[in-house]
């Protein structure tokens, strides 16, 4: 069955992984779904099916608890507009994080009182100081915990456990037993109403806290979405007129004038300008734009006035599947955040075993006492349950796996969105893994790593002939051919200025060369086996030069006039900038680095040289259905290989390597089949996707370890009851806290090496 778009939904009511796990299993029961991925980090679900609805997806999330919506970020501004209204219900992440932060001070406030109203010697009788902290804490209890009641008991419906009733179970307790000891005649107990307010209100701060986290590790998404223009100015009957983008027809004339944002993908027709591409490419510096040149949306004009023929807009241009990339990315999942997934769902019913173990240790003396039928039993077993309660509470509140649960995503959301604005665009978060581990990287030459497009690189003249006349020839000649060779020769005679002769009845021998006369002599242009056909001898001096660079990879053509050879003409493909630059960073940091090509080993062996490749890691004269063969066989156990190609014949090979790198000046065929899209066309991007995924890694590892160190840590010292519970929730939210600024991290990573220094493998 044939899979349809990607169904995006936008879920509320998300706090740790075990949320996350609640809302998969519901989307996956949905008929026609194949897959669901859901992030807590950006509340996002990407959902791929063969034929599920959006209202049965949105009944799914309902049924278990959550809340989900539509969401379309890559839509312009007035579709958007245009949307069915957002329920009052549903928040914006902003407006939850004001509400968070408005709940915490009052609870911040309610707390200070309890401590107060428990502590002050103003309020002579034990049992008034009682009932104004009961009457304090209960508007905190029904106001900061319903958040957490609530969640519970969506986890209790589907007999499963999560954070929330790790809180709603602690904060109960002390608030239950302190309101027990209020009512009962043993006013003289000790009491928890400030346990219970300020477990509550800590909790709240740190999921505010939380929240903005989460907000910024989603900007580069938003900043991505933001580029899009809302309106777009067109020309319609001869005259401007500005409408919604989304308005704008494919073929219609646009507008853009100086300063303002490209709304289409298209040609230019009319103006020049330079354009800032960095949206696309990473690359700073703004590109000429002319007549035939091709702009897309989201970059930005320069001072130059352009008319642009509309040709994708809206959901269809280049930025709206750039969102759509990175947006996917950032709900997929690795399979660290899985093991986080189910490691969480180990901790919860564990900590409230932990906490009863703790809970009956801490009354076995006065249990003990009952047994033994000790006179003072029942006395000394009331005394002690209150602090048996507050170790129990500390140990819930402490052990929630928060930590766990946004360890991996919010690391995973940073680094996809500082990846999108460096023209890096990862399709599936499991790609950053694959790339921290790269130890081989193949690249394609052609197009790759040079230009494509073949320059003139030396001009050897025969005794007594001139450079002028050599050039002169040749381009003569060659300026009715449409060759690449001949397109260079005439470059290069356009840029010298020289004078092009009357050569008539120009005829071409593919393969060979090309002829014409020039009055009444004939003039040859074309290879050596050209020139043997046609009987004009090389000589000594210019043959040997043309074999030497021959074997030195260089393509060479020869000229003569009336059979008298006046020099010969090598042409070489040309580095792309900075080519030479990422191949050795990249040899820098540990990787081998291999050369991938279908022409000729003399030719391939020359582009080596030049970057500086291992010339027993070169592979010439591969045809293009044995070069996904080559890749696998490099593939091994220990060995990790990225492919990184752009032609229509490099998709297999793309397809076959552990990472498939492809460039988006590439065509559609290999960036489909690739990993990876690189928006612009250098290289260099390949070392920033390694380096960044390898600190990825990195931050993910060390969050990991510091959540599992601080439940390690912590854990034990609430189960001794060296742990207040209300210190427990401050520092259960700490933890998180620590995990996402952690993570917030890599949107500020140094992506570029430093030349002449070893790099961290």
């Amino acid at each position: 069955m044939e899979e349809h778009a990607p169904i995006r939904l936008l879920i509320e009511g998300m706090h740790c992984a075990s949320c996350v796990g609640n809302v998969e299993r519901a989307l996956g029961g949905v008929p026609g779904v194949t897959s669901a991925s859901v992030s807590v980090a950006t509340g996002r679900a990407l959902v791929r099916h063969t034929g599920a609805s959006m209202s049965d997806l949105v009944a799914a999330v309902s049924a278990a608890g959550y809340r989900a919506r539509p969401a379309a970020p890559a839509l312009s501004q007035s579709a958007r507009i245009l949307q069915r209204p957002t329920p009052a219900r549903a928040m914006s992440p902003a407006q939850e994080a004001s509400r968070l932060l408005g709940l915490s001070v009052v609870g911040g406030v309610c707390g200070a009182l309890v401590v107060l109203a428990l502590a002050s010697n103003l309020i002579p009788r034990s049992d008034l100081r009682a009932y104004l902290a009961f009457s304090v804490a209960l508007p905190v209890q029904i106001l900061l915990g319903w958040d957490f009641y609530r969640g519970a008991l969506r986890a209790l419906r589907r007999l499963r456990a999560n954070m929330d009733t790790l809180v709603a179970l602690g904060s109960t307790t002390a608030f239950l037993y302190s309101m027990a000891v209020v009512v009962s005649p043993h006013k003289d107990l000790p009491i928890h109403f400030d346990a219970s307010v300020w477990i509550l209100t800590f909790l709240t701060f740190g999921r505010f806290l939380e929240a903005r986290a989460r907000m910024a590790t989603g900007q580069s998404l938003e900043r991505l979405v933001d580029l899009a223009p809302r309106v777009a100015c067109v020309l319609r009957e001869g005259e401007e007129q500005q409408i919604l983008a989304d308005a704008v027809a494919p073929g219609e004339i646009v507008v853009i004038r100086p300063a303002e944002r490209v709304p289409v993908d298209g040609p230019v027709v009319e103006g020049l300008s330079a354009v800032d591409e960095s949206m696309l490419t990473g690359e700073p510096l703004p590109i000429h734009k002319a007549m035939g040149h091709r702009v897309y949306a989201g970059t930005l004009n320069g001072n130059g006035r352009l008319i642009v023929r509309a040709e994708r807009v809206c959901a269809d241009t280049v930025h709206a599947e750039i969102v759509h990339l990175v947006e996917s990315a950032g709900a997929s999942r690795t399979g660290r955040e899985r093991q986080a997934d189910r490691l969480a769902a180990i901790l919860v019913p564990a900590t409230v075993l932990v906490a009863a173990v703790a809970f009956l240790a801490r009354l076995y003396p006065g249990l003990s006492a009952v047994v033994e039928s000790d006179p003072g039993a029942v006395k000394q077993t009331v005394g002690l349950l209150g602090d048996a309660l507050s170790v129990a509470v500390a140990v819930l509140v402490v052990a929630c796996p928060c930590a766990f649960g946004l360890a991996t995503p919010t690391a995973v959301v940073a680094a996809v969105g500082r990846a999108a604005r460096e023209g890096i665009l990862v399709k599936e978060a499991v790609v950053l893994e694959r790339a921290a581990g790269v130890t081989d990287v193949v690249f394609d030459k052609t197009g790759t790593l040079t230009s494509g497009r073949p320059a003139l690189r030396c001009v050897a003249c025969a005794p007594g002939a001139t450079r002028t006349e050599v050039l002169s020839v040749a381009a003569s000649v060659e300026h009715a051919t449409s060759h690449p060779l001949g397109a260079a020769v005439c470059e290069s005679a356009r840029a010298e200025r020289v004078d092009l002769l009357p050569v008539k009845d120009i005829r071409e021998i593919p393969g060979r060369g090309l002829s014409g006369a020039l009055g009444e002599e004939t003039v040859f242009v074309g290879n050596r086996a050209y020139f043997e056909e046609a009987g004009v001898g090389l000589g000594e001096e210019v043959g040997g030069v043309g074999e030497a660079l021959e074997r030195d990879g260089k393509t060479v053509a020869y000229v003569a006039r009336a059979e008298r050879v006046l020099g010969l003409l090598a042409f070489a493909d040309t580095l792309k900038p900075g080519a030479r630059d990422a191949v050795a960073q990249l040899r820098r940091m540990g990787l081998q680095v291999h050369l991938l090509s279908g022409d000729a080993p003399a030719a391939a062996s020359a582009i080596a040289g030049e970057l500086g490749i291992d010339g027993a890691l070169v592979y010439a004269g591969v045809p293009p259905d044995e070069k996904a063969a080559q890749v696998r066989a490099l593939s091994g156990p220990e060995r990790v290989v990225a492919m990184v190609g752009d032609g229509f014949n490099d998709a297999p090979a793309l397809a076959a390597s552990d990472l498939g790198v492809a460039l988006g000046s590439g065509t559609d065929v290999a960036i489909e089949a690739a990993d990876v899209v690189l928006t612009s066309h250098m290289v260099a991007g390949v070392a920033r996707l390694v380096r960044l995924a390898r600190r990825t890694v990195r931050t993910i590892r060390g969050n990991f370890l510091w959540a599992l160190g601080f439940n390690v840590v912590m854990i034990p010292l609430a189960a001794f009851g060296m742990l207040p519970a209300y210190y427990a929730a401050a520092a259960m939210s700490a933890s998180s806290l620590a995990v996402v600024t952690n993570s917030l991290l890599l949107t500020r990573v140094r992506l570029e090496g430093q030349p002449g220094q070893e790099e961290e493998a």
